[in-house]
């Protein structure tokens, strides 16, 4: 699993609850502030904080996308 982070992208091992009574993945990774890439059977995602800085940077600078991923590589 992959987490993009302000300080760089982590991969990590992730473990979801199983439990009958647990909620989707989606919505567990999303209670721990982490943004799903995908909908169905998410492998990678992004902090609430790196989301954060990415559109105050985008709004300040105009930095693209690709450019701000390269920037915390």
């Amino acid at each position: 699993f992959s987490v993009i982070h302000i300080n760089g992208i982590h991969h990590i091992h992730v473990v979801f609850c199983g439990c009958g009574s647990s909620v989707h993945t989606q919505q567990q990774l999303l209670h721990h502030g982490w943004f799903p890439t995908t909908i169905h059977q998410p492998h990678m995602c992004a902090t609430f904080m790196v989301l954060n800085h990415f559109h105050l940077q985008m709004l300040h600078s105009k930095v693209t996308a690709t450019h701000f991923i390269a920037t915390i590589e």
